[in-house]
């Protein structure tokens, strides 16, 4: 947690920099990179959630706690301390191999792999090994290129390559920098500064076949396998096939070291379960199919701050604002809002929209169905509140909060807004 999301977000920062200045500029450019910079947004705003959840949650400091009073639970049986007197400093050595390979992978991931002309140049490596396969038939052949193509007209079709040479320098300055040396891929290596990676970007946009979408489907139309096969040798396959390599090797070593985190992990929940023997230990089931349970209730994410347990029309009224894609509601559906034509479904004069509760919910549970203690439907699950999204990690009762819409606006889209209706 101290490593790894401070390190996403200060790519992903450093990265939508970048693309919303080149926003900025027209509004071609901003057509073209804002499903991006949203959807870059979204895993953003989850990590620095986690991170504020946890730190708000002291979650850190109590697992301080917890694994010194196990330590002295340990030492104070000569067995145990035989059994599990070395699991936590087992640990520390296998996190502290894990932390650079773990580098590695998050700036290749984050940073190298934000570099999109890199990622159009690696689309190409079948292509190119299908070029240099002797058995090749034609046809294969042909309606390889000729997918290839339309894959080359829909990727320039919302690409700007200002943009990815900005985005280009500020990722492998990262890149560069904060990768031990011996990590570095050999051509990375060579860099010696911001300098020499602008000097060797400018080369690279401006000489890589990657870069220019006639000179990629030149190639594909004549479909000359062995003017493919010289693509090997272009600059910017040559950086991605490079990184991709290293990338690659450091995984195999990830790999092998979360074996063995796994094995330690197994014989640390056998000590933990004989430690803590009154609390109850249950499974990981995140990314799986659960029944979850808790109350509807509000919380104080911070000082001076109370979320209530449940919102209303009025809501989405008061944000309104045609200007802003986001809250640019349906002028039919503001037109009930203000006349408060609910239907029945309004409670005490005004429509629920959707409501938090104390379940603990993960990735995946999205659209699962909430029930009341009658067993009846009540809403549909589809977000954590921002300061709980932690709760993969550290489930904290009155942080963590699910929201679910509620049954009775879903119903009120149906019947009053869209007009559906089932005849028997």
């Amino acid at each position: 947690m101290n490593q790894v999301n401070p390190t996403r977000v200060n790519i992903r920062d450093k990265r939508l920099e970048q693309i919303n200045y080149g926003m900025q500029s027209n509004d071609t450019t901003r057509l073209q990179y804002s499903a991006k910079a949203r959807s870059l947004a979204n895993a953003y705003k989850k990590w620095k959630g986690e991170m504020i959840g946890i730190n708000k949650s002291n979650a850190m400091e109590a697992k301080r706690v917890y694994e010194k009073k196990f330590s002295i639970w340990v030492k104070e049986n000569p067995e145990r301390i035989k059994k599990y007197g070395m699991l936590l400093k087992d640990f520390d050595a296998l996190y502290a191999k894990y932390k650079p390979y773990a580098k590695v992978q998050d700036y290749t991931n984050e940073a190298a792999n934000a570099i999109e002309v890199l990622g159009l140049a690696g689309s190409f490596n079948n292509l190119i090994m299908l070029a240099e396969n002797d058995t090749t038939s034609e046809a294969t052949w042909l309606a390889a290129c000729k997918a290839r193509a339309e894959g080359v007209k829909g990727f320039f079709k919302n690409y700007d390559t200002r943009v990815d040479k900005n985005v280009f320098i500020e990722m492998m300055c990262l890149y560069r920098d904060s990768i031990a040396p011996d990590n570095l891929p050999g051509k990375v290596k060579q860099w010696d500064n911001r300098t020499t990676i602008t000097v060797y970007a400018d080369r690279l946009f401006k000489k890589s076949a990657f870069a220019s979408q006639q000179k990629l489907l030149d190639l594909l139309v004549t479909g000359n396998k062995k003017k493919i096969v010289k693509l090997r040798n272009d600059e910017a396959f040559a950086l991605f096939a490079e990184i991709n390599n290293n990338y690659v090797a450091y995984n195999r070593e990830i790999a092998a070291l979360q074996v063995e985190i796994n094995k330690t992990m197994r014989t640390y929940m056998k000590a933990l379960r004989e430690y803590d023997v009154n609390k109850m230990f249950y499974p990981d089931a995140n990314s799986t199919l659960r029944i979850t349970y808790g109350n509807v209730k509000p919380y104080n994410p911070r000082n001076g701050v109370i979320y209530l347990s449940s919102t209303t029309a009025a809501g989405i009224r008061e944000k309104y604002n045609p200007a802003d894609e986001d809250y640019a509601t349906p002028t039919k559906l503001i037109s009930l809002i203000d006349s408060k034509d609910y239907g029945t479904y309004a409670e005490n004069g005004e429509l629920p929209v959707a409501f938090i509760a104390t379940n603990h919910t993960t990735g995946g549970n999205s659209g699962s169905p909430v029930l009341n203690a009658n067993g009846e439907l009540i809403g549909t699950n589809y977000d954590r509140e921002w300061e709980g999204i932690m709760s993969d990690m550290h489930y904290d009762v009155n942080l963590c909060r699910n929201i679910s819409l509620d049954v009775r606006y879903t119903l009120f889209i149906i019947d009053k807004f869209a007009r559906c209706y089932q005849f028997n």
